[in-house]
Parts: C-alpha cells; sequence; structure tokens
C-alpha cells in the first residue's frame, strides 16, 4: 500500500499533466508537501518555496489575510509583484470539514476554466483524503 505522501505526489502529478500547469501542494501553516515538475507560469514565490520546502513568511502573512484558512472553495490570491507573486488560484485540501492544506495553481494571466478549477477541486478532495 502507499504511503499517504506518495499518494499525494502522484495525485499532484495526475493533476498537473491534466491541466499542463504546475501544481504545488502545502500543509495548513504552509510548508511543501508535493510539487510537480514546473508547467508555464512560475514565479520566485514558488521557486523558494521548492527550494526551502515552505513559503516565506512575508508570503505567508499575505496569503492568510486574504482568507485562505477558513476558505471552503477555491480562493483566487492576488499578484504582489514586489514579493515575486503571481496571482493564484488557492484550492483548501479539507476532509470531514478539517483544513489539512492547499492546492496551488498559478494562474496570473487568468486562464484557468471553471472545469480546471472542478477539477483542482476533485483533486483537493482525493489529497484531504490521502492525508486524513
Amino acid at each position: 500500500m502507499a504511503s499517504a505522501e506518495n499518494e499525494v505526489q502522484v495525485l499532484v502529478e495526475e493533476l498537473s499533466a491534466q491541466l499542463g500547469r504546475s501544481v504545488l501542494v502545502d500543509d495548513a501553516s504552509l510548508r511543501l508537501v508535493a510539487y510537480s515538475p514546473t508547467y508555464g507560469a512560475e514565479d520566485e514565490v514558488r521557486r523558494t518555496a521548492i527550494l526551502t520546502r515552505e513559503t516565506p513568511k512575508v508570503i505567508r502573512d499575505v496569503h492568510f489575510a486574504q482568507g485562505i484558512a477558513t476558505a471552503s472553495r477555491p480562493v483566487r490570491t492576488a499578484a504582489k509583484p514586489e514579493l515575486g507573486l503571481e496571482s493564484r488560484m488557492c484550492v483548501p485540501i479539507r476532509c470531514q470539514a478539517t483544513l489539512f492544506g492547499y492546492l496551488w495553481l498559478i494562474d496570473a494571466d487568468g486562464s484557468l476554466s471553471e472545469d480546471d478549477c472542478d477539477e483542482a477541486e476533485r483533486c483537493a478532495a482525493e489529497i484531504g483524503a490521502a492525508m486524513y
């Protein structure tokens, strides 16, 4: 039986290939859990998170101020170019109403479709079950 960590990584890579874009998963404290190969848009924050395995405090503060911790649906976070941060879609990862983390998709050009978001939500639900 695959470990939860391996299952999350597989789900991230499948979603990334399906959407043709980078996917990253953090735990509820914004520490890196899994990430896909880079497809398309990338920014300094993604590179830093991958290299250090956590999101810098200033970026954590920006994201939490945008309500990600209490969201039950995807949240579009604002770009902060001065911080090397592009706009993202943040999909909360929950299971049985407990927050386990966040699935992130960079969407600087606003090209994520409703179907893409639905697929990301489906994947986040599967990741939540794996993390539970």
